[in-house]
């Protein structure tokens, strides 16, 4: 009964009720990024012995996230680094966020100067774009990231850009 007079009396002085803690979930998932296929998908490693050789483990992936669906200049909720393919955890409030990786940490730095035929407002959009969104409402496991890196010739935002693979001999 005390309780509820002193809080009444802090109402009615105009003060706020104390500020709950927000509920916290866990959110697991796995990061990956693959290369971009430099032979345009017509290269069979099994066709050309030695190349399938074991190569270095690739860096750890930054992976940021944000609040809302879309990649804008807010300081993360969230900031890791993680293996490729590692499995990840981290505990997010209900939600809607989105994952980059860190090449997309400043959206609004074109990585392309004008000049070169790069369309600013194409690369904008390009970095406004989440990698993965997740929409946390309780306990997430599946949370993942997986992005393809393009080849040159894939690129949409440079009207001068190359048409196809580079010749394989």
């Amino acid at each position: 009964m005390e309780r509820t007079l002193a809080l009444a009396a802090l109402l009615a002085l105009g003060a706020a009720p104390p500020a709950a803690e927000p509920v916290l979930y866990s959110v697991s998932g796995r990061a990956s990024q693959t290369p971009c296929d430099q032979t345009g998908g017509w290269f069979d490693p099994n066709q050309r012995p030695g190349l399938d050789e074991r190569k270095p483990a690739p860096p750890p992936l930054r992976l940021l996230v944000r609040a809302g669906a879309t990649n804008r200049d807010l300081k993360p909720v969230a900031e890791l680094s993680v293996k490729q393919d590692e499995l990840y955890t981290l505990q997010l409030p209900i939600g809607t966020y989105c994952a980059v990786l860190d090449d997309k940490r400043v959206v609004g730095l074109a990585r392309r100067p004008a000049s070169a035929g790069w369309d600013a407002r194409c690369v904008l959009r390009e970095r406004q774009a989440c990698d993965a969104v997740w929409k946390v409402a309780g306990p997430l496991d599946t949370a993942d990231l997986k992005r393809v890196e393009r080849c040159p010739w894939e690129e949409r935002c440079n009207p001068q850009r190359p048409r196809g693979p580079p010749e394989m001999n």
